[in-house]
């Protein structure tokens, strides 16, 4: 994932205040897994979101360090 941007389809992503963020029903798409997966993931820490009323929101940047620090772990479990 490294060096690859993040695609946000306008219906999946919200703007606040300059900032794009995606809802968590996108990153669970994905990711090939259910929103209550990826609320395991923000409640572990693993993947930096913020909550606005009911919703959670992750910003592309979030999900491209989460999925660059997976790859990292993979590749070094891999290699060993």
């Amino acid at each position: 994932m490294r060096g690859k941007e993040i695609n946000i389809d306008e219906r999946e992503g919200r703007e606040i205040l300059g900032e794009k963020f995606i809802t968590m029903k996108a990153v669970a798409a994905m990711f090939g897994c259910t929103r209550q997966t990826v609320g395991r993931i923000i409640a572990r820490g693993e993947l930096t979101a913020t909550k606005v009323g009911r919703d959670w929101l992750i910003k592309p940047e979030s999900v491209k360090d989460y999925l660059d620090e997976k790859t990292r772990i993979g590749n070094a479990t891999l290699g060993n």
